[in-house]
């Protein structure tokens, strides 16, 4: 009878120990965290969307399972779109979603900003429409002599002519018609979301000028801050510029392009350059064109 108890206890020692042993293996399974599977490819990237002000950049920073940073640069106004954008970059970064609400009185600062921020990632390969996001195709930019085309009206003034120019840029205004008499300008309207002050002084401005007084005027003018690539001035020279060509094209003068013929007409202007790159931006703006009442007009006029 001793020897079955001594053999129960010590059967019931070894138990023990086996179970103290397996304890905190157990306990390790339990509490160990799974290994976060890699989603993105850790880097910082930019894309650039177009907010009520004009063009913005956003400039994403991902690890490998996160949207871990995004940094905005704009002309938007600081009590509405300034406002706005870090409310929206914050549902992002708390979501880790792109279907995030608009802010309501900002909406076109707040699409601007999704619009690049969407830029920005795909440039990461990222699968947004997964993140509830809508894929955006890069849309190809086409050369200046396609992107104008002729107007035909029944019943046009004679002599007047008018073509529709394409703006390539972030600018505000997407398209003009443009509106000639010979070389000479008769009527420009502004399509897309322009500065209306500023658009109006434009038309009223050149309104009977040679097309090319107005190129010269015009072109090279840049909007500041995240703008400063073109501007509506300068996209309107372009256009002109198209229509002298495509004139002397007509009139079988192909042996000079409208630089060449503005270069020969202007030749006796050179003496009076005086060289100033500031004379071709923007006179006031602060890159609010809203807030100015029409008063940013090129310097050189």
């Amino acid at each position: 009878m001793k020897k079955i108890i001594k053999n129960l206890t010590i059967v019931t020692v070894l138990a023990l120990m086996l179970t103290a042993c397996a304890t905190p293996a157990e306990e390790t399974q339990e509490t160990q965290k799974p290994v976060e599977e890699a989603k993105y490819t850790a880097g910082v990237y930019t894309g650039e969307g177009k907010g009520f002000e004009g063009s913005m950049t956003a400039e994403v920073t991902l690890s490998e399972t996160k949207i871990e940073d995004i940094k905005v640069t704009s002309n938007e106004t600081p009590d509405i779109g300034g406002k706005a954008m870090p409310q929206i970059i914050d549902k992002i970064l708390e979501t880790q979603r792109l279907d995030v609400d608009m802010i309501s009185g900002a909406t076109k600062s707040s699409e601007g900003l999704l619009t690049a921020v969407t830029k920005a990632l795909q440039e990461a390969d990222v699968d947004v429409e997964a993140l509830g996001g809508t894929f955006i195709e890069e849309e190809a930019v086409l050369p200046a002599s396609e992107r104008l085309k002729e107007i035909t009206e029944a019943g046009a003034e004679e002599g007047v002519r008018k073509f529709e120019f394409e703006a390539d840029g972030s600018t505000c205004t997407t398209s003009f018609v443009i509106g000639t008499n010979g070389t000479k300008v008769t009527t420009v309207e502004f399509l897309g979301d322009p500065c209306v002050g500023n658009t109006t002084g434009i038309i009223h401005l050149i309104d009977g000028m040679e097309m090319a007084e107005v190129i010269e005027d015009f072109e090279g003018i840049k909007c500041p801050g995240a703008n400063d690539v073109s501007s509506c001035p300068d996209q309107l020279a372009k256009g002109l510029k198209e229509i002298l060509n495509l004139y002397a094209v007509e009139s079988g003068d192909n042996s000079k392009d409208a630089d060449e013929m503005l270069n020969a007409n202007n030749g006796d202007n050179d003496d009076n350059d005086d060289g100033d790159e500031d004379s071709k931006k923007f006179n006031g703006c602060g890159g609010n064109c809203l807030a100015c009442g029409g008063a940013c007009f090129p310097r050189s006029l």
